[in-house]
């Protein structure tokens, strides 16, 4: 797709609504100001309950789907926690992934990534939660203060005390559907002002190296390293 963008001079943007999400900025912010310290460890996942809905037919077919859990909320995921950090690139992955007997696509993932920046991260997926509901989770955790989402909390090491700093946000709106309206208004407007968006296509292609190397963890069964 990259490669077709280029060659028809066209701006190709990936969606990555949960980077606009207004409690995933902030985060963001915090992290970029160093309010945490240096993270040393990242905990992302996202666990949804089975439903109807992933028995599609189409969902199990590697050759019409491309691949599962990991494809489908693994990207969202990794986006969304590597854009937090500041897109440090991953060192070396660690993955395993569970495939149920009528399917050929994973429905469970589980991965240990370790950073440039010296952090690691722990990534947990799954379409076949058995729970009262499902769950996704983004916990940051530095030498000055940890961060959660979902939800939103922030707390920071001050003045040899544990602080709240949790920065009040408007809960009267649909977050995710607040998002996906600011992530259409930026590529709009970067399209009129002739700027890279946010998410273009070459800076999520480490992304989606990082979930291939996933794959072939999984499937090697051992550590994989990139780069």
């Amino acid at each position: 797709m990259v490669k077709a963008a280029r060659k028809a001079d066209r701006l190709l943007m990936c969606s990555v609504a949960h980077r606009f999400r207004a409690d995933a900025q902030l985060l963001r912010r915090f992290v970029d100001k160093g309010d945490l310290g240096p993270i040393f460890h990242v905990k992302a996942g996202w666990l949804r309950l089975r439903t109807q809905w992933d028995s599609d037919e189409w969902r199990r077919q590697k050759r019409e789907s491309g691949g599962g859990v990991v494809l489908d909320l693994g990207f969202q995921m990794l986006d969304l926690a590597l854009w937090v950090l500041g897109n440090p690139k991953a060192k070396s992955v660690t993955a395993s992934v569970h495939r149920q007997k009528k399917g050929e696509v994973e429905d469970s993932a589980t991965a240990f990534l370790r950073l440039d920046s010296g952090a690691t991260m722990t990534l947990e997926l799954t379409w076949g939660l058995l729970m009262e509901k499902d769950f996704a989770y983004l916990n940051l955790f530095g030498a000055g203060g940890a961060a959660l989402l979902n939800p939103f909390r922030v707390h920071k090491g001050m003045h040899g005390t544990l602080v709240n700093v949790t920065p009040t946000l408007d809960t009267q709106r649909n977050q995710y559907k607040q998002s996906v309206e600011a992530q259409l208004a930026h590529f709009a407007d970067a399209l009129r002002k002739g700027q890279k968006p946010m998410g273009e296509a070459e800076e999520i292609l480490p992304v989606m190296e990082l979930m291939d190397a996933i794959y072939r963890s999984a499937e090697q069964g051992k550590e994989v390293t990139l780069g």
